[in-house]
């Protein structure tokens, strides 16, 4: 029993642990999902799937006899990438080391 005589189930004590836990847990998870580095990773991964679509030919394309594109769908670049494992791409130019800034 409490100074007034009542008694505090177990059960309300849960859920008084219970309810700040959450409202601590999803105020830094809103913090995070709203912060600029999280939207900067969106925008990234966003244009890396841009990128990667225009680089594959559409599925059901044809090539003629010399392995070049028959397809008149110019919406891709036809062109391969290739990077070496650790690769840490885009840069902001060809002579920094910096990154490209995200969209």
């Amino acid at each position: 029993p409490n100074e007034g005589g009542d008694s505090i189930s177990s059960k309300e004590i849960l859920d008084g642990i219970l309810s700040r836990t959450l409202t601590s847990v999803l105020q830094t998870l809103s913090e995070e999902l709203t912060s600029h580095k999280c939207f900067a990773h969106i925008a990234a991964v966003v244009l890396q799937r841009r990128l990667r679509s225009m680089l594959q030919p559409p599925r059901n394309n044809h090539f003629d006899n010399r392995g070049n594109s028959t397809s008149t769908d110019q919406s891709y670049l036809d062109a391969v990438a290739f990077l070496a494992d650790g690769s840490l791409l885009p840069r902001k130019s060809g002579r920094s080391i910096l990154p490209m800034a995200s969209p």
